[in-house]
């Protein structure tokens, strides 16, 4: 089991270094300058100030100088330094991660509770009425957007029931695929709503954090899930 372990560990480093590299490269392709965008329309600065700015922030180096210093970096526990607020990466990563994991725990919940009943009642009852419904049901889940399902439910609520309820948790369609948008809706100081403020202001250390942490989560639960796998079935663990 260990040394399956150590594989799939060692096979996680290239997806995250592919995920850091696009996310570098995707970030810097948005049309504007990050320095503007952080000062704003009121403040006018020189060119030599501008200037100034971006070597402070080490944005006046090739992309490649760039990306070496951030990796090189990260790899010593230092994501960098937000340009919009100047507060450590890591720590606006941290404050907000909470958030993020209760909303999606709160949706894993609630899949698990309605999917394994439903998923042994179609079993048992195969192309029963129920089974067909059941499947319907979930395909049309599926599809979806999370967003506008929740959306909807709180246009039934609050104007048909007339009851003000929180209905964050069961709003979430995946577990942190659709945090950016869901948290933007519902006003979640989560990982996903800093990533959209974050993307719009063009702070590149706190978008490619953002998404590096995202990532790491992903691939973290994989590697459970082939654990558990493997402990069930030894044949996975020989693959």
């Amino acid at each position: 089991m260990s040394r399956y372990l150590a594989q799939r560990l060692l096979g996680a480093i290239p997806t995250l270094i592919g995920i850091s590299l696009l996310t570098f490269l995707f970030i810097r392709l948005i049309p504007g300058d990050a320095i503007a965008a952080r000062l704003g329309t009121s403040t006018a600065l020189t060119p030599e100030q501008l200037a100034s700015l971006r070597a402070y922030f080490g944005l006046d180096q090739p992309l490649l100088v760039q990306y070496w210093t951030w990796l090189s970096s990260l790899l010593r526990g230092d994501a960098g330094y937000s340009i919009r607020t100047g507060r450590p990466v890591l720590v606006e990563i941290t404050e907000r991660l909470p958030a993020t994991l209760e909303l999606s725990a709160a949706a894993a919940l609630i899949a698990i509770a309605l999917g394994i009943p439903l998923g042994l009642l179609s079993a048992v009852r195969s192309r029963s009425r129920l089974d067909v419904a059941a499947r319907i049901g979930g395909l049309i889940g599926l599809s979806l957007p999370s967003f506008w399902l929740g959306t909807l439910i709180i246009v039934l609520f609050s104007l048909y029931l007339r009851v003000v309820v929180t209905l964050l948790g069961i709003q979430v369609g995946q577990l942190l695929g659709g945090a950016v948008v869901v948290e933007e809706i519902f006003s979640v100081p989560g990982v996903g709503r800093m990533l959209l403020t974050a993307i719009v202001q063009r702070d590149y250390a706190l978008v490619q954090g953002g998404v590096l942490a995202i990532a790491i989560l992903f691939v973290a639960l994989n590697i459970v899930v082939d654990l558990l796998y493997g402990y069930l079935d030894p044949r996975i663990r020989l693959a």
